[in-house]
């Protein structure tokens, strides 16, 4: 089941928000209830901080053992809140949101992969932060309409991303962005780039760089395994999935793998996904795409 979070950060004066219903509406289970938060979870886990600071998703040492961080402590929790997330970014990974409370304002970061979705609408009482627009609309208190000029954007531009969605009042917050609520303001800025990363650090001097690439390759692939008992592999004997396979070929544990394929030989890849199989003596599970299994209402990812 996918992760699912409504986060409701409520607005200084509004009127006060029945967090009994909002469970009830969206499905959701109640784990935050304060003075400014309600936050309401569907497998995401226990969040790692609970009072100046909430964090919800997947988090991963960036330096340490390769398994989620189930607990954070004192200190490093004292960090993450005094500088508002930017530490996240620095010392840590995965796939998470960070929203941090401070008198009249409330920021919320959202990692550079962007593995956990966050939308989010503004109301007169709140503003609501969700891991899916449908989350948004059955809480009941944001209404919506196609919003024909962003859409018509989006077909343009080739899904080049922007904070509007094709839903009117409706924006996501983008991968490596912050939002900040101040009141009736708000603004979304950028605290990630890849040319922080792109230049050679001191960990490249004492080993060789193909030999640092497969360390933080297999290391990340090994995180994100250790999440589930029996990891099921895409893979089409390229390159990426063949690397990821290989990572969990030599970890070990229920590994499979699955290709799938197509009557037109340009999206049959199934001798390749064979031959990585055979050679890393994985399991390999061979489906055929089938028209009338097609649901057009449901998104891909």
């Amino acid at each position: 089941m996918k992760p699912r979070y409504l986060l409701v950060a409520l607005h200084r004066g509004g009127e006060p928000l029945d967090a009994d219903r909002l469970a009830a509406m969206t499905g959701l289970t109640l784990a935050i209830a304060s003075d400014r938060l309600l936050v309401f979870v569907q497998s995401c886990g226990q969040p790692l901080l609970r009072d100046e600071a909430v964090i919800l998703g997947t988090l991963f040492w960036r330096h340490g053992p390769a398994r989620p961080i189930a607990r954070l402590e004192a200190d490093e929790a004292k960090v993450i809140i005094a500088d508002g997330g930017q530490s996240l970014l620095e010392r840590y990974w995965g796939g998470y949101i960070g929203v941090f409370v401070a008198d009249a304002m409330i920021r919320v970061l959202r990692d550079p992969s962007g593995l956990l979705p966050c939308y989010y609408a503004v109301t007169p009482a709140a503003t609501l932060f969700a891991s899916d627009a449908d989350l948004l609309l059955t809480s009941g208190l944001v209404h919506t309409c196609i919003d024909w000029l962003a859409l018509a954007r989006h077909h343009y531009t080739r899904q080049l991303p922007e904070p509007a969605t094709a839903l009117a009042g409706i924006c996501e917050l983008l991968p490596g962005c912050s939002l900040t609520v101040t009141g009736a303001a708000i603004e979304q800025q950028a605290e990630w780039t890849p040319w922080t990363y792109v230049r050679p650090t001191r960990d490249c001097d004492a080993e060789p760089p193909a030999e640092h690439l497969r360390r933080v390759v297999a290391q990340a692939v090994h995180a994100w395994a250790s999440t589930c008992s029996r990891p099921l592999v895409s893979v089409s004997g390229g390159l990426d999935s063949s690397i990821v396979a290989a990572c969990l070929a030599r970890r070990g544990g229920e590994v499979r793998c699955l290709t799938m394929y197509t009557d037109d030989p340009a999206g049959d890849e199934r001798d390749y996904a064979r031959m990585l199989c055979s050679h890393l003596d994985l399991p390999l599970v061979e489906r055929a795409y089938r028209l009338e299994d097609i649901d057009t209402d449901m998104a891909v990812s």
